[in-house]
């Protein structure tokens, strides 16, 4: 669970993996209240798909079953098995919204886990 920072816009990559096929893209970047920060790659509808709020108001997002990438530091994959949840019902979610709100919609730099090492 975390707080997510920002989010990157639509892309479309084509896969080689997958023939050619097109896939779309987003990057978003969540932070957690330690101060670390990951990134996070959605795919498919689930790039595609706006959450209410939106990206841009910091929502605190819940997500199961991703995949854990180590290339050039660590970063996740939401996968069609994924499930994310925005702004969930949670004390955790609340605690979260709670620590965040002391900077006024302008979150902290943090650590990154997705940059080397």
């Amino acid at each position: 669970m975390g707080i997510i920072k920002s989010a990157t816009e639509v892309s479309e990559i084509t896969s080689q993996k997958q023939g050619g096929k097109q896939l779309q893209k987003r990057d978003l970047v969540v932070m957690d209240a330690t101060g670390a920060e990951i990134r996070l790659t959605l795919w498919g509808e689930k790039a595609l798909n706006e959450p209410n709020p939106a990206y841009n108001t910091n929502p605190i997002l819940a997500i199961r079953l991703v995949k854990v990438g180590d290339y050039g530091g660590r970063s996740l994959s939401a996968t069609n098995n994924s499930t994310l949840v925005y702004n969930p019902d949670l004390p955790a979610a609340y605690e979260l919204h709670n620590w965040s709100n002391q900077f006024n919609g302008n979150l902290p730099s943090g650590t990154s886990l997705s940059n080397g090492g």
